[in-house]
């Protein structure tokens, strides 16, 4: 069996050949089970193909055997934000970055998207709660 390259399972993941990317993913789980790039490709497959409960537990098994991993959180939060959960999205986006700076992590494409995504979960948060207060009557909590 050839060993599977981690640039072509991101090629394959990148441009949506998902037959590919699971036929490599079956090979990287032969050779590295506990790869914590593997966790991070088999939870990206599920959630473009929208099997967001496999996402959720391949990433919860990972944030047990990782759990400073801020990509682990990072993915964690595109799984709620995926699903219309903008407070554990904001949550875990909030924690991504933190551990990111925490850590002193070059700056990368996970950091940049994360701080983006907080700032439009923060404004979807916003709306929400001003709905709800507006809806439910309350006043002066905006």
């Amino acid at each position: 069996m050839k060993q599977p390259d981690k640039d072509h399972i991101e090629s394959a993941l990148q441009h949506s050949n998902m037959n590919l990317a699971e036929t490599l993913l079956q090979d990287l789980r032969l050779i590295y089970p506990h790869d914590r790039d593997f966790y991070f490709y088999q939870c990206i497959y599920f959630l473009t193909i929208k099997q967001y409960e496999q996402a959720q537990n391949i990433i919860t098994d990972c944030l047990r055997k990782f759990p400073t991993s801020y990509e682990c959180y990072y993915y964690q939060a595109s799984i709620y934000q995926a699903q219309n959960m903008t407070l554990p999205a904001l949550k875990n986006y909030e924690i991504c970055a933190f551990l990111f700076d925490y850590f002193n992590a070059d700056w990368n494409d996970i950091r940049t998207d994360a701080n983006t995504q907080i700032s439009i979960l923060s404004s979807q948060l916003k709306i929400l709660i001003d709905e709800y207060t507006e809806k439910k009557g309350f006043k002066g909590f905006a």
